[in-house]
């Protein structure tokens, strides 16, 4: 525990003793990966970050990603030809 981390646990906060700011967003969840989020103390500075799971997408969202990804690879294949 750093000095600073030691003044935040006598000053206020949560169970750690720090005073902690907004979550914000640093990577944005994707259907293909996780995402990641961040938040500082406003004592010591000291940083915690979360991991933010996967978007789910529902079952007609996969179906038209589906449809229009093999259409594009007929198309692909069509612009190769000619």
């Amino acid at each position: 525990m750093s000095l600073k981390s030691a003044l935040c646990y006598y000053t206020k906060a949560d169970d750690k003793g720090h005073s902690w700011g907004d979550w914000v967003v640093t990577k944005e969840a994707t259907e293909d990966e996780e995402g990641s989020q961040t938040r500082t103390c406003s004592v010591c500075h000291e940083t915690e970050t979360q991991t933010i799971g996967k978007k789910s997408t529902n079952f007609f969202q996969r179906i038209i990603r589906s449809i229009r990804d093999f259409f594009n690879r007929i198309v692909n294949f069509f612009k190769k030809l000619f």
